[in-house]
């Protein structure tokens, strides 16, 4: 899950601010954002996981969700020091089969506890600035490491000269998918509640004069990096009037866009890098394919079609005058 991502995960979606209520508490809907959002692999498989995780952390309340995201990036740093130690080993003819299968499930056990603080901060009313920062600056630091080491695994199985471009391209294909969701999660969000503005109260709370020195280093990180890298692609633009639209009707008009978008956030592209990881325990060289074909290919075109369905159905609303156009539509 990226920064963005984190944003609207943590933010109340309910008509009470703070914590879910006791007799709400320990359900896995209580945990959930809305499900029209949430990536479907996320929905089935690494929230039904991560909800066994905060089913277990409700007996130690001296666990924080920043706890569990530190460790989520603690998981995420070994599974990418598993591939790199295997890559010699692989160069070499030695078997590295059970490094990358080790590194395949460290990598499933960062993305459950990367959701598990999420679900957590949202029961336990403990969201806060920093904590959001720190799970996107986390994710940040586990895709960066993941791609390195997989770059060693590849470069040194292939010696070829077009592994570095390939996992360019693989990695910024990453990042605007990533973007583009969290960017059209958050649109549909204020579309359907426009009393949530999450971003807003971040940078609020980044700005004032009582924030500590570090909330202030990682407000100033997420300003100068993080946001130049989701304003290219395609990051989120703050409302300046209200939508005379009725919430229900926006829902039921761009639900259906808003899960195809869903298919290219985070969590599928994790899925993504743990499957890549155990075909690497077989053939690096066709996982490289598998992850350039999957995710430069398919997500890449998965994309445009999803976008320009957004845009059809936005355009529709616009065109009925039920939706104000304070929002740039997506080019062409």
């Amino acid at each position: 899950m990226t920064l963005m991502s984190r944003i609207y995960d943590k933010a109340p979606k309910r008509a009470t601010v703070g914590a879910v209520p006791e007799d709400q508490k320990w359900n896995f809907e209580a945990t959930l954002k809305s499900r029209q959002v949430e990536e479907l692999i996320n929905l089935h498989w690494h929230r039904r996981l991560a909800f066994l995780v905060v089913r277990g952390l409700r007996h130690f309340p001296s666990i924080s969700p920043n706890h569990v995201t530190l460790l989520a990036g603690f998981f995420g740093f070994l599974s990418a020091y598993s591939v790199w130690e295997a890559a010699p080993l692989i160069q070499e003819g030695v078997s590295g089969t059970g490094l990358m299968f080790l590194s395949a499930f460290l990598l499933l056990a960062s993305v459950v506890l990367d959701c598990s603080d999420g679900m957590l901060a949202r029961l336990s009313g403990k969201s806060s600035p920093i904590g959001t920062l720190m799970d996107g600056f986390t994710d940040t630091f586990v895709v960066i490491c993941l791609l390195s080491s997989l770059y060693h695994l590849f470069a040194s199985a292939m010696a070829s000269a077009w592994t570095l471009p390939i996992m360019l391209f693989v990695a910024i294909s990453l990042v605007v998918h990533t973007g583009l969701y969290d960017h059209y999660k958050g649109l549909y969000i204020s579309y359907i509640d426009p009393n949530v503005d999450s971003v807003a109260e971040l940078k609020s709370a980044l700005v004032q004069e009582d924030a500590g020195f570090v909330q202030k280093a990682f407000g100033a990180l997420y300003s100068n990096v993080y946001g130049l890298i989701f304003a290219l692609a395609g990051g989120h633009e703050e409302a300046e009037s209200e939508k005379s639209v009725s919430p229900e009707l926006v829902s039921e008009a761009l639900a259906p866009a808003m899960r195809k978008v869903s298919y290219v956030g985070l969590g599928t592209h994790m899925a993504v890098l743990y499957f890549t990881l155990i075909l690497s325990a077989f053939s690096p060289t066709f996982a490289l394919y598998f992850l350039v074909f999957t995710v430069g290919v398919v997500l890449n075109i998965w994309t445009i079609l999803a976008l320009k369905d957004w845009k059809r159905r936005e355009l529709q609303l616009s065109d009925y005058h039920y939706l104000d156009h304070r929002v740039q539509l997506p080019a062409e």
